[in-house]
């Protein structure tokens, strides 16, 4: 009997994900506020939020056994150092290219740069840690342990994990854009090299640390 992947579990990964943008509402108050004590009660508020989420989140994902057999070799740290260098590229590449006007900011990088200039610790505490644990619980570790969960090696064809990938990028990469443009590249990329290393090492630590690095790149070079 062919066993195929269950593909409905990508509601959960949108539900989840819902939730996650629901808890940066109240980031766009902070944007406005000018009282200090306010602004730093919120961020308090907010931060705790976050961290329960991620709390519940990791306990659900955890819930999810893991496919059973290997079936690729994880036994060296190919993947992960040419993952590195990629990032590190793409960042670079991707600044120079805005600098020399070839592309221009997403108004997703627009806004966290505004946000970063107006509330600096707030911003580095979320994006650089909370938003990449929480992105990669719900992208990666929710939406492939949930598909991958009744799947043994004979099972798991080549094509099957191409079409896995492809999904996952298109939900991951969408939220994070209001135009089609060059600018979908750079997301289109990072979502893919974030796959493979969940996919290869079967450590959800791996793309969040990956996601943590592209994001800490980020901030220096914009």
């Amino acid at each position: 009997m062919k066993v195929k992947p269950d593909y409905s579990t990508i509601w959960t990964v949108i539900g989840f994900f819902i939730v996650y943008q629901l808890l940066l509402i109240p980031e766009i108050l902070l944007m406005t506020l000018n009282n200090k004590i306010v602004t730093s009660l919120l961020s308090l508020i907010i931060l705790a939020l976050a961290v329960r989420f991620i709390s519940y989140t990791f306990k659900y994902v955890s819930k999810i056994a893991y496919w059973q057999n290997d079936f690729v070799k994880r036994n060296s740290y190919t993947i992960f150092t040419v993952s590195v260098l990629l990032i590190l590229l793409l960042q670079w590449g991707d600044s120079f290219l805005i600098a020399h006007g070839v592309l221009s900011n997403t108004q997703n990088q627009s806004e966290n740069i505004a946000a970063l200039n107006r509330n600096p610790i707030f911003m580095l505490v979320f994006g650089l840690v909370i938003a990449p644990i929480l992105e990669e619980l719900i992208f990666r570790g929710l939406f492939y342990k949930s598909l991958l969960v009744n799947l043994n090696t004979s099972e798991i064809k080549q094509r099957s994990l191409t079409l896995m990938i492809a999904v996952n990028t298109l939900i991951f990469t969408l939220p994070h854009l209001q135009t089609f443009s060059l600018e979908i590249l750079p997301y289109i990329i990072m979502s893919v090299i974030f796959s493979i290393n969940f996919i290869y090492y079967k450590k959800i630590s791996v793309p969040i640390i990956l996601h943590i690095f592209n994001n800490l790149i980020a901030i220096f070079l914009f």
